[in-house]
Parts: C-alpha cells; structure tokens; sequence
C-alpha cells in the first residue's frame, strides 16, 4: 500500500506555522512539536501539538523535549524508557522555578524519579543525578549536550549528542566534548574580552554586537549561548537587552548548501531587566522581537518571554536594531 509521508519540526516552526502550511505539500502531513507561543494556524495537512494551546506555558511548564517525550510515548509505548530526557530537556531549557519543575516537566520528572533514571538530590532539580548518564547532575549533562548540538553543528556533534542520550556518554563523546569545551571557551574568551574593550554597542534599551566570523566553525546556537553569559557579567549594562548576531553558514547540517547572506540573531534579557519584564512594566522578547523582523524582512522562531531567535537579511542588521530599539521604548 501507500506509504505516508510525514515531514516533522521539532522544537521550531510553531511560531511560522502560516508559513509552513503555505509552503507545505497538501499531499502530506505536517507536524509541528513545539512549546513556542504559535502562530494561528488551520489547515488538514498541518497539525500543531503545542502545550500554549491547551493552556500550559511553553516557558515554564513543557520543554520541547518534555512535548516530544509525552507524544512520543502514545505512539510508541517503549518510549518510557527515555522519560528522563523531558527532565533534562527541561534543564536545558531553563524552565526551573525555585528549583522545581512545573506542569508536564514535573509530570517527566516525577515519571523518571518512579522509574530509577533520576534521583533527586536535596530540594533544586538541577541537582538531580542521571543514572543513564552515570549518575552525573542534570544542570551538567545538559551544558555538555548544548555543546555538542551548538559548538559541534558542523561535525559529527549532533550525532553524538542523539547516541548519548540512548546509550550514554562513552570515550567518542568525551573525547569530542573535550575538545569542543576548549574551542568554545577560547571564543567566546576573545570576544568577551573585544566586546569589554569598547565592542558593544548601544542604542536606547539596546546593547548589541556581531561576532561575524570569530565563532566559525561552531554553529549559530552558539551566539545565544554567548549572549547568556553576557546578560550576567558585571560590565554588561542590566538594564538593556542583550542582542548578538552571528552570520549564517550556506549550509544547513543534513540538507545541503544555499545562496543566501543572512545573520542569526539571539536576544536575552539580563536579569534585573527580567524581574521587570515579568512584573510587566517592560516589553517581553515575545512582543519586541516578531515585529521587528516583520520591519526587516525577517522571521522570529523560537521566542521566549527572556530568550528569543530571529533570522534576519545581514545588510538589515541596523535597521533590525533600530527597530528593536522603537519597540523597546514605546512599550
């Protein structure tokens, strides 16, 4: 018989999903797992799963691996035995509160603990030791897969980073961990020290920098990973956002090589603007960064309220700036 075809975004792709739906073959199925706030979307052959949808919070209580865990699970019954990846997902995405987890993280995580893959450790989940990862914590298990998925895009990291979460780490992994932990730390050491030497720049609520080639060969989620670590140093200003832009490699991992001269850019929110951004008396990236990439010819995917991602035309990067800046100051 026929064999369907089912072409699945995971983690992305929710927030463009009108996009997706027009661009989609009708003659398949669409499916879009994701924990970001989505676009409204109704077609056949595009289906959402999406906790903001049943009224959960893609922020705080489903990470996209939490989401990918509980589907997975209905299909495939034996998917059980990798519950303790929505945990660490969850980790890894920063959806700690007070050191606890919240609505299907929880929900993973009181799973994983009744099973014997996690155990707790005191009263802060980041603590929580990994049995299929030799008993390691989870804040550490998920630093190092971040880095084998950013640092290690364009070799053999992603694969590495999916063989580790089925079997756990082994000699390959190590070996390539540590070299990716020195070639990041070198990196990002050189441009924290360009950017402290007059490298930012700034406009209104805006602190901004590109690292244009200083990150190569690593992968773009790298720029965010950076601007984290700048959102919490001491001379960056605490009362602007934090934008970094990293220019987008004509090859994408899997799918081949494109003509194109685009820029990624990531945005954080330091953490005394963020008590303001979540008091309500500043703008979240979810309102400032979509509108202004709809001012540049850009999209946004992969927005938080104090984290977001955008993909932008690089000769826009100013008026992208510029735009944001506006925003900022009207909200």
């Amino acid at each position: 018989g026929r064999r369907a075809r089912v072409t699945i975004y995971a983690d992305l792709a929710g927030q463009n999903a009108s996009a997706v739906a027009a661009l989609a073959d009708r003659g398949t199925c669409t499916l879009i797992l994701d924990h970001h706030r989505p676009d409204a979307v109704r077609r056949p052959h595009v289906w959402l799963v999406n906790p903001e949808l049943a009224g959960l919070s893609g922020d705080l209580d489903c990470s996209a691996s939490a989401l990918a865990y509980e589907f997975g699970r209905r299909l495939v019954p034996e998917t059980v035995r990798y519950v303790d990846l929505g945990v660490l997902g969850a980790l890894g995405d920063g959806q700690v509160v007070n050191g606890k987890l919240r609505g299907l993280n929880a929900r993973s995580l009181t799973e994983a603990v009744a099973a014997g893959f996690v155990t707790r450790v005191e009263d802060d989940v980041r603590l929580a030791t990994f049995s299929r990862f030799d008993g390691r914590p989870g804040a550490a298990l998920a630093a190092d897969l971040t880095r084998l998925g950013s640092v290690g895009y364009y070799g053999d990291g992603p694969a590495l980073g999916v063989a580790a979460c089925r079997n756990g780490f082994d000699e390959r992994v190590w070996s390539r961990l540590q070299d990716l932990t020195a070639l990041e730390a070198e990196r990002f050491a050189a441009m924290e020290a360009k950017l402290r030497q007059g490298g930012v720049r700034r406009l209104g609520r805006v602190q901004w920098f590109d690292v244009e080639g200083h990150f190569a060969p690593m992968g773009v989620k790298s720029v965010g990973t950076f601007c984290q670590r700048v959102a919490a140093a001491e001379w960056a200003d605490p009362a602007a956002y934090v934008v970094g832009m990293q220019p987008l490699p004509g090859e994408i991992h899997g799918l081949g090589r494109f003509d194109w001269d685009l820029r990624k850019v990531s945005i954080r929110v330091p953490t005394r603007l963020a008590r303001e951004v979540l008091a309500g008396r500043s703008p979240d990236l979810m309102q400032l960064v979509p509108a202004a990439c709809g001012v540049v010819g850009g999209f946004a995917d992969g927005c938080h309220r104090l984290a977001a991602a955008a993909t932008i035309p690089a000769c826009t990067a100013e008026a992208f700036i510029q735009a944001l800046a506006r925003a900022a100051e009207r909200g």
